[in-house]
């Protein structure tokens, strides 16, 4: 993983170095959701898309926008049968909705020198080290050695 040394106005989102990614926020949807207010986050959700709209920023949507449909079936369809492109990866969903290839990483964190919790905030401490498809680096062992 290559670390991130911009600080300052630098370090600043642009609209050339982000992109705003909204996945399934359907409102029917949102009868289900028990721990917002459904109104509150339809509110919240189009206040983001405007504001990435506003200043240029890459806007990703996802199902419905390619449907057009609110259809749950045809979402539902749309959504085992095409390969997303997301941060972690290519990601598809199975039968059941949830994705078909499970994305559970083991990480491990290196050159930590003191109990600060800061340092672990340092993207260059740590390393993906399983699956092996998906590792930026190979688990040291003991870890005597990767604390150096």
């Amino acid at each position: 993983m290559q670390a991130f040394t911009k600080v300052g106005l630098e370090a600043l989102l642009t609209p050339a170095n982000c992109v705003v990614l909204l996945i399934d926020h359907q409102p029917f949807q949102l009868a289900n959701v028990n721990c917002h207010e459904p109104t509150m986050v339809i509110n919240n959700v189009t206040a983001l898309a405007k504001t990435a709209k506003a200043y240029g920023i890459p806007t990703i949507l996802t199902s419905v926008n390619a449907v057009g449909s609110l259809d749950d079936a045809a979402l539902s369809d749309y959504t085992r049968q095409t390969t997303f492109e997301t941060v972690v990866g290519k990601v598809t969903f199975g039968e059941g909705g949830g994705w078909a290839e499970p994305r559970v990483l083991t990480v491990q964190f290196r050159d930590i020198k003191t109990n600060n919790i800061s340092e672990f905030k340092k993207p260059d401490t740590e390393a993906v080290v399983y699956p092996s498809e998906a590792a930026s680096a190979s688990l040291i062992y003991p870890y005597e050695r990767a604390k150096r």
